[in-house]
């Protein structure tokens, strides 16, 4: 990583020349790409983690639900605040590791309420 950034820097610093802006583009969408990766990484790495974090948000989804006629539905914003991660970190890991949006799981456990309360 540090000869890309040495490589960028040599880049800006040299004479500019008529491929100049198409290196240091392909510089930095290489640095983008490399940074991309690592943030995707950590989903793969700490699926123990992630699990925890689900299992939490499914018990507090059943509470919210039992309370739905006081406090409303839950938002994606209200279950990323309660979990006290962001709410582009939570939709990036349940895609990651469940391939459905933070929306869809509240209306999966909203379903899963409903055919409980049908029985």
């Amino acid at each position: 990583m540090d000869t890309l950034f040495l490589s960028i820097d040599n880049e800006l610093n040299n004479a500019i020349d008529q491929f100049s802006d198409d290196v240091l583009i392909s510089q930095l969408e290489l640095l983008l790409n490399h940074s991309n990766r690592f943030y995707n990484r950590q989903f793969q790495s700490r699926k123990t983690l992630h699990h925890e974090l689900i299992t939490r948000m499914d018990e507090w989804l059943t509470g919210c639900f039992n309370d739905a006629i006081i406090s409303g539905l839950p938002s994606p914003q209200d279950l990323a605040a309660h979990l006290n991660i962001s709410q582009r970190y939570l939709s990036d890991m349940l895609r990651s590791l469940t391939g459905k949006t933070t929306q869809q799981h509240i209306h999966l456990a909203l379903i899963g309420k409903a055919k409980e309360l049908l029985n």
